[in-house]
């Protein structure tokens, strides 16, 4: 049996006794607790979460202009999680709520503009849809960069 987990630098680790969260685990050794049989001990759990730049793709989304002319457009996120204790706790997956809000945010955005409008602004179009999913993203512990 293992006594101890090695977090690395690009990682944190969320300590779990009894299901309960105790703390947060910055890189570095760590002993586990020893399963004693004539003591109960605490079942430790620990969750490693991933806290380097990552990048989501936001394939072939078909939306309709305020001039009503169907485009199909792919977004590129760069992210990072910054609280890991909030990405796992506040939504069932990160990710995948990332990707949704950035989805919504992007049919609003573009549904407001003209086809002209988006094909001269697409850095105001950038900055529109970073405004919208920036401060929502940060609730569930993910900071985008852009």
């Amino acid at each position: 049996m293992k006594n101890e987990i090695i977090i690395k630098p690009t990682h944190r680790g969320l300590w779990y006794e009894d299901g309960s969260l105790k703390r947060v685990l910055d890189a570095g050794r760590y002993e586990l607790p020893k399963k004693r049989w004539f003591r109960r001990t605490a079942h430790v759990e620990v969750v490693l979460v991933d806290v380097r730049n990552r990048e989501l793709t936001i394939k072939g989304q078909e939306i309709l202009t305020a001039d009503k002319v169907s485009i199909r457009v792919s977004i590129l996120v760069q992210f990072a999680v910054t609280d890991p204790t909030a990405a796992l706790h506040a939504v069932e997956n990160y990710s995948d709520r990332l990707y949704s809000d950035v989805q919504l945010a992007a049919r609003r955005s573009l549904a407001a503009m003209t086809l002209e409008d988006i094909l001269t602004n697409r850095t105001r179009l950038s900055e529109d849809i970073l405004r919208d999913v920036k401060e929502v993203a940060a609730g569930y512990g993910v900071a985008i960069a852009r």
